[in-house]
């Protein structure tokens, strides 16, 4: 019989789909303090909608109000904004639109909190957010990627 699954392989999530840790589990402001998820890594779910920003600076504070003093366990499981359409996210100049400010300060502050994060989605069907599409079909399958600028402000996040 397998023994229990050590905390550091388990993940925790806050009540509202995973946006803040401050209002996360016992009805307590700072979840992560609550010493029940001591060693427990905390997910993130952060989009667009949560703000109407429309700068870098802003969306970097939304991060740091929402992971709060976590993190360095934290992982944004879930966060992205719309890839298709031709947009380009550069990282540099004046943002123009609330996501465009967004892929600019978001990845900004998960590389320097050294935080861990999965865009949404990275391969999916027909809503707009993926950063890669299957061509093809049966065994003949290829992956292209649908937005170039999208793909490297999720590597520059990771620290690539």
């Amino acid at each position: 019989m397998a023994g229990p699954v050590p905390q550091c392989s388990q993940g925790a999530g806050p009540r509202g789909w995973g946006r803040n840790w401050k209002r996360v589990g016992c009805r307590c402001d700072a979840g992560g303090a609550d010493s029940r998820l001591n060693g427990t890594l905390l997910n993130l779910h952060v989009y667009p909608s949560n703000s109407n920003s429309l700068t870098a600076a802003g969306w970097e504070q939304v991060i740091k109000q929402k992971v709060g003093a976590y993190s360095s366990r934290t992982v944004a499981t879930e966060w992205g904004a719309p890839l298709s359409g031709g947009v380009v996210y550069s990282g540099t100049g004046t943002p123009t639109d609330v996501n465009a400010a967004y892929m600019m300060g978001v990845p900004e502050q998960f590389r320097a909190y050294s935080m861990g994060g999965c865009l949404w989605a990275g391969l999916e069907g027909t809503n707009g957010m993926s950063v890669a599409k299957i061509n093809g079909s049966g065994s003949t399958l290829t992956l292209t990627v649908t937005n170039a600028s999208g793909l490297a402000r999720l590597q520059y996040s990771w620290g690539l």
